[in-house]
């Protein structure tokens, strides 16, 4: 049986005054837990600020995880989020679908492939 999922990209913006910003991540709220992956965040803002971020993206993913509300609906979510972690704003919420695990990881990874890893 085919489920849908809804899942929004995660851009950081380490300074908002010099208005850069990166893709670094997806969250897919699915079943009964947020889906959190991030790629190369710490890469990417150590070569836009020259800092390390590797805690703070640690501490961001884990609260995005340890905060989900199975209750909530996924705006709501994302909304709380952006108000205890200001480094990452969310996307608009996008929607998968898959039919197994397998379906689920090709559609994540096609996502992130497409709107978060670094161009080859």
């Amino acid at each position: 049986m085919e489920s849908s999922f809804e899942y929004a990209v995660l851009t950081a913006i380490p300074d908002p005054r010099r208005g850069e910003r990166v893709n670094v991540g997806v969250v897919v709220f699915r079943n009964n837990a947020a889906d959190v992956r991030m790629m190369n965040a710490v890469y990417k803002l150590r070569v836009l600020t020259g800092e390390n971020w590797g805690e703070r993206i640690e501490r961001a993913t884990a609260r995005y995880r340890d905060m989900y509300d199975k209750e909530a609906s996924a705006s709501d979510m994302l909304a709380l989020y952006e108000q205890v972690e200001p480094l990452l704003k969310p996307s608009g919420l996008g929607w998968l679908r898959a039919a197994s695990d397998d379906e689920y990881e090709a559609q994540v990874k096609q996502i992130v492939e497409s709107l978060v890893r670094l161009p080859k």
